[in-house]
């Protein structure tokens, strides 16, 4: 003997209004470090470029300064939009740099890779 179920309703076919997308978590992150007036910010890549601290001294100083608490996470795509892409252009060590970054980590470390002769060189500093 068949049973008839009641047939659950497709979510496909809500009216479109009644359809909400999913909010990014990476939006609602990122949407506290682009909160911060343009000198926090400023002040947030003087850290982590010239000052070269860690993301968990960023966050400190974040939370102390500026009362932002951010994840490493959100650190990172940071760095990764502003900083990272900052680098090749400053090429203030001389043409025959191919790479210099710095790479962050609980122990950062600055990775040099230079033009030498036919081959390259690569240099690693803790920083």
């Amino acid at each position: 003997m068949k049973m008839n179920r009641p047939s659950l309703p497709n979510p496909s076919q809500a009216a479109p209004e009644a359809r909400q997308p999913k909010p990014n978590p990476h939006n609602a992150r990122a949407a506290k470090l682009r909160a911060l007036t343009p000198d926090q910010s400023q002040a947030l890549l003087r850290w982590l470029q010239v000052d070269g601290i860690t993301y968990a001294a960023a966050r400190e100083r974040l939370a102390k300064e500026f009362g932002v608490s951010v994840s490493n996470a959100t650190l990172c795509a940071f760095w990764q939009q502003h900083c990272v892409a900052v680098r090749p252009a400053q090429a203030s060590a001389g043409p025959d740099v191919l790479l210099d970054i710095t790479i962050q980590s609980a122990a950062p470390v600055r990775l040099i890779i230079k033009r030498k002769g036919d081959g390259v060189t690569v240099t690693q500093k803790k920083l």
